[in-house]
């Protein structure tokens, strides 16, 4: 059975409208208050919308991190990063018990924070932040544009930092001093986080 959001409200999440089919792996990412966990507990019945409805069969079950990996046939499964200390073995069992979950018609949201698995393994991405669905879709596509997203975050943060110079080792004569140097992005601010590429 398809599992469905109908304008969602609950905590940071704000009439969030999203459906993903039977049978089918969607990842979930987003940062710190972005909405991540709750999307994984309504999907999965453990806690109520303020506002909305959440369409999904009966079965439905959630694995916490450090939570045993119950793979059980069920309607609905929602891995909140449950994978991320598991060692390769158990990684590796668990993604064919996923596939196995998907070709018996389970709809699976695995929320993660790594690349890699959510474009080998998912159908389609989800992007939350700020409780809302920022971008969804093809996994590739959604994760650059995610990655894209945080690298700008980590320049704007970058850029309020001010740069300074501890140097470690002296060199030279000492005819000649290096009292300051200063980064600049490619917009010409002040910065101590670049984008590959940028010179």
């Amino acid at each position: 059975m398809s599992l469905e959001f109908r304008n969602v409200s609950a905590g940071p999440l704000k009439g969030l409208t999203a459906s993903a089919p039977a049978g089918a792996i969607i990842g979930v990412i987003g940062g710190k208050n972005s909405g991540v966990t709750e999307l994984l507990k309504l999907a999965c019945g453990v806690i109520q919308p303020e506002q909305g409805e959440v369409k999904a069969g009966e079965q439905r079950r959630l694995v916490a991190l450090g939570e045993p990996l119950n793979l059980a046939p069920s309607d609905v499964l929602a891995l909140d990063q449950a994978l991320a200390t598991q060692d390769a073995l158990v990684r590796t069992r668990t993604l064919l018990g996923l596939d196995r979950l998907r070709r018996a018609g389970t709809t699976v949201l695995l929320a993660s924070h790594e690349d890699r698995l959510l474009e080998t393994l998912c159908d389609e991405v989800w992007w939350l932040e700020a409780g809302e669905i920022a971008a969804k879709g093809d996994p590739r596509e959604t994760m650059t544009r995610y990655r894209r997203f945080v690298a700008d975050q980590v320049r704007s943060w970058g850029e309020t930092i001010p740069p300074r110079l501890a140097p470690s080792a002296r060199r030279g004569d000492g005819r000649a001093e290096v009292l300051s140097i200063e980064t600049l992005g490619a917009n010409g601010n002040p910065t101590i986080v670049w984008k590959s590429g940028e010179y």
